[in-house]
């Protein structure tokens, strides 16, 4: 039992992709029956006159191969059978008259297929390689396997090219050279360090390549001449053409392997071309390749150089133009011309030669004379019908290329936007659109109406009824996209579009738009962790947005869940700035000033509160145009329950609201540019100060007249304590000059109880002792003084301030008569004794 277990094992371990077969059992009955019956393939050579036998040959399996559909019916290789083609070819390869460095019958996984078939010469298995359309997996067996497997192939194949048609030899001869190029990155190794043993081996294949390139080359600079005597004028510059653009591709391609070091990962499908000990793993991008690989790619990049330049310098300017006329199909079925594939390449090749300043060669100047800037991809675009555009946006391998098709696209204007099919592709590419795809969409929209185009209301409401369904499904797409964009990109759109249209545009109004913020309001007031996405309820209507979202607040009771709501509220406007700058001037003005709505809800002191320090507006725009303003208002209309709000709201928002990073002895400059601060600070205080004033001593005329809201005593604490706060601040970021001037000028406005405070906490800087000058050197070993903090004077005691003059009665006689009338016992008859 154990003995037929290592027996299953090490059949498992052994087990490969080339196993024997179908596929190779009836290509050996074929091969047996033409090498018995037609010709012994040890007679087939090249110069032999072979060529009905290799023919037929050739032909037989290619019948095999169409039988069992690897090929399709113009002989090219169906993607679907690669992996079968692939082990065919190398069956055929393993089966070929060659010998090699190593003993293939010590490779388990290939050698039950040695010598399975009749032995190929190599004329024969060249012809079969290009007959049946198998040179991708002998390009790929140049690329992957051992270099001391594929060698013995190449002579051949190159022999081969003498007897090929004159196009595909320069195809193959390129394939060949890239493989090549590919095989000694691949198995590059510093032998002298692994196995100095090896590495005269290694140096002797490397030239043993090297050679082989420079003999595929000479069907680039030094032609059969025989091949083309009778060919016209024109047809030899298109020939000259696709060698000088096979040229380009080939040095291109080997120049960028050489100068970015790409690293090569393992592909499992080329595990069949793994023999005896090379085994393809992972081979990182190398800092640098080993001397003797490098030595050999630098040869093969100036051999490669210099059959190009030669090339290059039998451009005439006949050949040139004439190129211009020979359309290539790539793509998508894209013309473009050979003139411009080789002018783009020179160009690509002359700025890639520039960026390496330490490989210079002669080439450089030949290349700028014929160079030609690529296109861009979007120049590409705008040369493409619409179906190629749609056939484009559907089969762009990447979101980038995607998108510049899907803007050039959406720039045809009514040949896309007014088409349903049209329509339908952008909708699969919805995601894409950004804001000036959708801007393109609005414009057509706006500028190309349905009906007539009619100002009054029923009117435009009878227009809408006749929208057909492309525009509706645009207006849709419209509304669909906004809903996606970046926040800065959303921005910019709907300021363009209010700034073109105006503050009240709402062509995108849907009907549910009022229910639809109903019930954002309902999700806002419940815990919400993030900043829910608006802009598809934005766009549709700004105005009307903002004005039921701020309306919100004004229902409901009081609780955490309307100052929740408050804040979530502000953070929807923190988050759309620009727009709502537009739309809360009105709301904030009808809360802080003319109604005085901050009265009828707490939420709405907080809502207030939060606007300010989102930053919508600057401290200077918000206290001067609505908090000063409405202090004011409500002073002089003896609004007292407004005033003791503000006064409170001014609380939470002060110092904030002053801060500055500049001090007050700083530069001239920069003192001048915050004026407007310093000169708002001076009215928010006088307007404490005449409020403090007015509160403390001016009484009802009337015992009649009934004072609504706080008591005096807590609108004089809260004016005072917010008149300390200001003049803090300005005790902080006021010049003497200054302060000395608001001091004259409160001497003059404001009674001695109020201005006792202004003193106490606005009051001039102590001037620095005078230093006599002190003689260079006399008095050096003399300590220095020690800065100070500077310190506030010593406060005056109240009454002294108050008694530092003559005592006047603050009020008249007439309201002191009152106000004791007011106060007094109904028994005490005051009138009398006064």
């Amino acid at each position: 039992m154990g003995d037929l277990l290592a027996l299953l094992n090490e059949i498992n371990s052994t087990e490969t992709d080339m196993e024997f077969c179908e596929d190779f059992n009836r290509l050996q009955l074929i091969l047996n029956n033409t090498n018995q019956f037609v010709r012994s393939f040890d007679r087939i050579v090249f110069h032999s006159g072979n060529e009905p036998y290799i023919i037929e040959v050739v032909a037989r399996l290619l019948k095999y191969l169409r039988v069992q559909n690897y090929l399709d019916e113009e002989n090219k290789v169906n993607a679907q059978y690669e992996p079968e083609l692939r082990r065919i070819t190398m069956y055929l390869l393993l089966n070929t008259d060659v010998s090699f460095r190593y003993d293939l019958e010590q490779d388990a996984r290939v050698n039950h297929l040695l010598n399975s078939l009749p032995q190929l010469t190599k004329c024969l298995l060249m012809n079969c390689i290009w007959g049946l359309d198998l040179d991708r997996f002998f390009y790929e067996m140049l690329r992957y396997a051992p270099p001391w497997f594929s060698m013995q192939f190449i002579d051949q194949a190159t022999a081969s090219l003498d007897y090929g048609r004159p196009y595909e030899v320069l195809e193959r001869v390129e394939s060949m050279v890239v493989a090549i190029y590919f095989a000694i990155c691949r198995t590059d190794v510093d032998l002298r360090v692994v196995n100095r043993a090896r590495h005269v081996d290694q140096q002797r294949t490397l030239g043993k390549l090297y050679d082989y390139v420079v003999e595929m080359l000479r069907f680039f600079n030094k032609p059969d001449v025989a091949k083309f005597e009778r060919w016209s004028k024109l047809r030899k510059h298109r020939y000259f053409g696709f060698v000088v653009k096979h040229m380009f591709s080939m040095t291109m391609a080997c120049l960028e392997r050489y100068y970015r070091r790409p690293a090569i990962p393992v592909d499992p499908a080329m595990s069949v071309y793994q023999l005896m000990d090379d085994r393809h793993v992972h081979k990182p991008s190398p800092v640098e390749y080993s001397p003797a690989s490098d030595a050999t790619l630098l040869k093969i990049n100036h051999c490669l150089l210099n059959t190009l330049e030669f090339c290059i310098m039998h451009v005439t300017l006949e050949r040139f133009c004439y190129w211009a006329e020979i359309d290539l199909f790539g793509e998508g079925d894209e013309a473009v011309t050979l003139q411009q594939v080789i002018g783009e390449s020179a160009y690509r090749l002359c700025e890639d030669l520039k960026s390496h300043k330490h490989f210079r060669h002669s080439i450089l100047r030949h290349l700028t004379q014929f160079a030609l800037r690529p296109k861009t991809l979007a120049e590409k675009a705008t040369g493409l019908t619409l179906g190629a555009l749609m056939a484009r946006i559907d089969a762009a391998g990447t979101d980038e290329d995607r998108l510049v098709y899907l803007g050039e696209f959406l720039s045809r204007g009514g040949r896309v936007l007014d088409v349903a099919e049209c329509l339908d592709t952008i909708e699969q590419h919805c995601r894409l659109l950004n804001g000036a795809h959708v801007r393109m969409m609005i414009e057509y929209d706006v500028r190309e109406p349905v009906g007539d185009e009619l100002e009054d209301e029923e009117e435009e409401e009878g227009e809408r009824d006749e929208l057909t369904d492309e525009r509706v499904k645009l207006r849709e797409l419209i509304l669909r996209a906004v809903d996606g964009l970046p926040a800065s990109e959303f921005e910019r759109l709907l300021c363009y579009t209010l700034d073109t249209f105006g503050p009240d545009f709402s062509r995108y109004e849907r009907p549910d738009l009022v229910p639809s913020i109903v019930q954002l309001v309902n999700r806002l007031a419940e815990q919400q962790q993030t900043v829910p996405n608006v802009q598809q309820l934005l766009f549709q209507s700004p105005g009307k947005f903002f004005d039921r979202l701020v309306r919100a607040l004004y229902a409901g009771g009081t609780g955490t869940s309307q100052e929740r709501l408050a804040e979530a509220v502000v953070a929807i406007i923190a988050q759309h700035k620009t727009i709502a700058k537009r739309y809360m001037r009105p709301h904030l003005a009808a809360l802080l000033t003319d109604e005085f709505e901050l009265c009828r809800q707490p939420a709405l002191s907080v809502f207030a509160s939060r606007l300010f320090a989102c930053g919508l507006f600057t401290p200077v725009e918000f206290v001067g145009q609505f908090l000063a303003k409405g202090l004011a208002e409500s002073f002089q209309k003896n609004n007292r329950p407004a005033l003791y709000e503000l006064i409170r709201l001014y609380g939470t928002i002060c110092p904030r609201c002053w801060a500055t990073d500049e001090p007050n002895d700083g530069d001239d400059a920069a003192y001048e540019s915050s004026e407007p601060k310093r000169s708002l600070m001076r009215r928010v205080a006088r307007l404490l100060a005449d409020i403090l004033h007015m509160r403390r001593y001016h009484m009802a005329l009337s015992e009649k007249v009934q004072e609504v809201g706080p008591d005096r005593a807590t609108m004089v604490a809260a004016a005072l304590e917010q008149l300390v706060a200001t003049l803090r601040q300005m005790q902080k970021q006021f010049r003497d000059a200054d302060k000395t001037e608001f001091l004259e000028r409160m001497e003059q406005e404001v009674d001695a109880s109020t201005l006792y405070y202004i003193h106490q906490f606005l009051y001039l800087e102590p001037p620095p002792p005078e230093v006599d000058d002190l003689l260079d050197g006399e008095f050096d070993d003399i300590p220095q003084p020690v800065e100070k903090k500077k310190e506030q004077p010593k406060q005056i005691a109240y009454e002294a301030f108050m008694y530092r003059t003559s005592l006047n009665p603050s009020s008249e006689e007439n309201d002191i008569l009152s106000h004791l009338l007011m106060v007094s016992p109904p028994h005490c008859d005051i009138s009398t004794s006064v």
